[in-house]
């Protein structure tokens, strides 16, 4: 009788290690995250509304400690040179360190479908897959500062990522000299996606001509992050939004996974 009782527990047990490890992958809840970085919701909550630098402060460490790798999709659209774009949707894989990245266009690509991104690789250079024409070639080296590039998008792959975000709503409450302040203030709290989410609205001081004037921000309330972002200029005009769905944590990327010859660019 004893034993039938402990090979229950050890079945009980390995059905709760089970059921972690399932959302530890798609959601990063458990195994990856120390509990003492957990926020119950109602903090987070308090927090977006009293002291939302605190909990982007928060969500940096969170995520820096946490979070190595995922993937998921992004959707963008952006007004280029006084255009708005089309709305694009981008596949990606993400790791940490060394800082990879790459993209594949699901829908509207422009010159190229295909990027791959490695810090300290590749000559620190974008591989490229162009279309059109020259979708023959394999792929080509870009520099992901040029002009070029600037002309297709209005932020560069070496900008890519949850921590970069936070850190750059962090970096906006101590503005540099001749940055414009920017005061964020809770909205409210809804569901989409079937998730929580707060919306947190930023207004900046003396917008310049074309540039942003108003922000609006969605925070995943249970992931800690910001999973959308659009920005307005003083007229109501779009300037870009930012989206991500289909999101998986610590999904056990290697270096392999970001190689040219994996991704077809060899």
């Amino acid at each position: 009788m004893k034993l039938k009782k402990q090979y229950f527990k050890i079945g009980c047990w390995i059905a709760v290690a089970a059921v972690l490890a399932m959302f530890a992958g798609q959601y990063a809840y458990a195994g990856k995250i120390h509990t003492g970085l957990v926020i119950p919701p109602d903090q987070v909550i308090e927090l977006a509304k009293n002291d939302p630098e605190r909990l982007f402060k928060r969500s940096l460490t969170r995520f820096d400690a946490t979070i190595h790798d995922y993937t998921g999709l992004l959707y963008k659209q952006e007004r280029i040179r006084g255009k708005l774009g089309k709305e694009k949707v981008v596949e990606f894989k993400f790791k940490a360190k060394p800082y990879s990245i790459l993209m594949q266009w699901k829908k509207n690509p422009g010159k190229i479908d295909k990027l791959l991104y490695v810090e300290n690789k590749n000559d620190n250079k974008m591989l490229v897959h162009p279309t059109g024409l020259l979708s023959f070639i394999k792929s080509a080296k870009r520099d992901p500062y040029s002009k070029e590039v600037k002309r297709a998008s209005l932020k560069t792959c070496t900008e890519f990522g949850f921590l970069k975000i936070i850190q750059e709503l962090i970096n906006e409450y101590n503005p540099k000299i001749g940055e414009p302040k920017v005061t964020t203030k809770f909205v409210d709290t809804f569901k989409k996606y079937d998730r929580k989410f707060i919306r947190l609205e930023q207004t900046i001081d003396n917008p310049q001509d074309g540039k942003d004037a108003k922000r609006t921000i969605l925070y995943d309330i249970d992931l800690m992050i910001p999973i959308e972002r659009h920005a307005y200029d003083s007229n109501g005009n779009l300037l870009y939004k930012y989206g991500y769905r289909d999101l998986k944590f610590n999904t056990g990327l290697t270096d392999e996974d970001f190689t040219p010859k994996a991704n077809g660019l060899k």
